[in-house]
């Protein structure tokens, strides 16, 4: 690689308006990326007229010839106008550890000095001291689009992964992410495995990183959907060349089952909620599987919430909970018929954000109201789920014998923990670091399922982010989606450990050691999900899943004696 020199300068962060637009690294990543059409022209306008504010990083552009690799962890994003560390510049090989059939990601950065035309990227031959090579589909090369992210305040940033092994161009002082997944197969012999990624622009010297892969001797164990469930919301469908590529995708990310429409009857038909569930059960989804056509919806005000069967008064009554009660044995019979998976019916949210004229007397009818409902619903002989946004609430339907799940939607509270021991929850939303939200928190807390806003991009508004992004008859995965794999293995981790710990145990051998380990670490999980907490180094994920692993081997080595 050509010889470089870099240039750092520390500027404040700049808000761009139209005419610093159509100039800005942002735009440049976006049309490089193809954000074109109405959005990019939609973007530029809100730009213009101030309805939006689009930032760039507060640090000026790099400066040198050619190009430079760097490496950035995959926690961290890579935006339209990062400037790498000197350190990350400087990284000369990236290490990692994964167990076989496990995905685990590392992020190589390109930084352009000027135009960079048709870049290959390729994986050398893995090997290890014995000879074993790691096979080519073992590595996943992803090339990360930017996108537009946010309401007000925007920024443009690598969002989307899209397998491929060529970048066809990129503009100075604009990055470009490459996200890679070590995939080996199982059965994959353990040991250290080094290789080289090589990215090599038309006409320009090629450059190389030294990647190191430690294949651990073990194969990760998944947790029982009575233990542990990942659910994405707002998704399936009746589109089933579709919904069978989100099957395969979301599998992939270790999430068990949906939260979802696609299970209600077509009239009196239940052929395409039975052909969803059979696309389910062929990608090997275990369940749980969560049905939202019970589900009441709490608004501002009585008359703003509501249900299956319309808005207020017309909704919570006894006429209309006998309706749907009677909707629902029908479902559940056909469930059996046609032995569905695990099926779990989502009853209500947020119904205490009731205030409006009426203020204590409607809250107080709306919560008599829904236990009525909560009850029909039951004599169906179906599990329930209801999750709550005020105390209040909480206080008087969590312990109901008609609601067999719960979940709220704000931050931790002592009730909640709790509550946690009594009857599974569902975590309703996760504010923190993506990774540990999903993965640490749920095992400290003891959480039987996490539901990420949400599945499909742009629900709420068009620059809100998803989990999978569909185009091309193909689901591409985001870097959040990623994050909250990651955030799953960890829970992965956790669980092999403590299966192989109860195994020692029954064999008399002292597990004392690695029970100290997790009460360490989970020392370590903040209380808060919701946002940051000082003092808690969220990049210290690896560390902790480190000594997971090796007190696992430890443990192994002892069994096989």
């Amino acid at each position: 690689m050509k010889e470089f020199v870099l240039l750092f300068v520390l500027i404040p962060a700049v808000l761009l308006c139209d005419g610093d637009f159509v100039s800005s690294r942002s735009s440049s990543a976006l049309l490089r990326d193809g954000y074109t059409g109405d959005k990019y022209t939609s973007l530029k306008l809100e730009t213009k007229i101030g309805k939006v504010n689009l930032a760039e990083e507060n640090t000026a552009p790099a400066s040198g010839s050619g190009f430079a690799l760097f490496s950035r962890n995959y926690l961290l994003d890579v935006s339209a106008s990062s400037v790498p560390s000197k350190e990350e510049f400087e990284v000369k090989r990236i290490n990692l550890f994964v167990a076989p059939g496990e995905y685990e990601p590392f992020v190589i950065g390109v930084y352009p000095f000027e135009t960079l035309k048709n870049c290959k990227i390729t994986c050398g031959m893995f090997k290890n001291s014995e000879g074993a090579f790691l096979p080519a589909e073992s590595f996943e090369i992803n090339n990360v689009l930017m996108r537009a992210v946010g309401t007000t305040f925007v920024t443009v940033k690598g969002e989307i992964l899209e397998r491929a092994d060529n970048i066809p161009s990129l503009a100075p002082s604009v990055p470009k992410a490459v996200w890679i997944n070590v995939h080996p197969p199982a059965g994959t012999p353990a040991g250290f495995y080094s290789g080289m990624i090589n990215f090599s622009p038309e006409g320009k010297p090629a450059a190389e990183m030294s990647v190191q892969v430690r294949v651990l001797p073990y194969e990760l164990k998944n947790p029982p959907p009575d233990r542990m469930n990942w659910l994405g919301i707002m998704s399936g469908s009746w589109d089933f060349e579709r919904q069978a590529e989100e099957f395969r995708c979301i599998r992939e990310h270790n999430y068990t089952g949906e939260i979802t429409n696609a299970l209600a009857p077509e009239g009196e038909d239940f052929t395409k909620a039975n052909r969803y569930m059979e696309l389910a059960k062929k990608a090997g989804m275990p369940g749980i599987f969560i049905h939202t056509n019970t589900h009441c919806q709490g608004g501002l005000s009585l008359e703003s919430s509501y249900g299956p069967n319309g808005h207020g008064l017309n909704m919570f009554n006894s006429e209309s909970y006998a309706k749907t009660a009677a909707l629902v044995a029908k479902v559940k019979a056909n469930a059996d018929k046609n032995n569905w998976l695990r099926t779990v019916y989502y009853l209500s949210t947020e119904l205490g954000t009731t205030f409006g004229e009426g203020g204590t007397a409607d809250f107080t009818f709306l919560m008599k109201s829904i236990e009525e409902y909560y009850a029909d619903i039951k004599a169906a002989g179906v599990e329930t789920l209801a999750t709550f946004n005020r105390h209040e609430e909480f206080a008087l339907h969590a312990g109901l014998p008609t609601i067999d799940w719960t979940g709220f939607n704000g931050e931790m509270f002592p009730e909640w923990e709790k509550g946690l021991k009594k009857k599974p929850s569902l975590m309703t939303f996760v504010g923190i670091d993506q990774r540990m939200g999903h993965g640490f928190y749920m095992w400290k807390f003891g959480f039987k399922g996490v539901r990420p806003w949400c599945l499909d991009p742009g629900v709420m508004y068009p620059r809100e982010q998803g989990l999978v992004y569909y185009y091309n008859k193909k689901a591409h995965p985001s870097v959040r989606f990623e994050r909250i794999r990651e955030g799953a293995d960890d829970y992965r981790y956790l669980y092999t450990l403590s299966e192989v710990m109860k195994e020692a145990e029954a064999k008399g051998i002292d597990t004392k050691e690695a029970s100290n380990m997790i009460n360490l670490i989970m020392g370590c999980i903040p209380y808060n999900h919701k946002k940051d907490t000082p003092g808690v180094d969220y990049l210290k994920q690896d560390e902790y899943r480190g000594k997971i692993a090796e007190e696992t081997i430890k443990l192994l080595a002892k069994l096989k004696k």
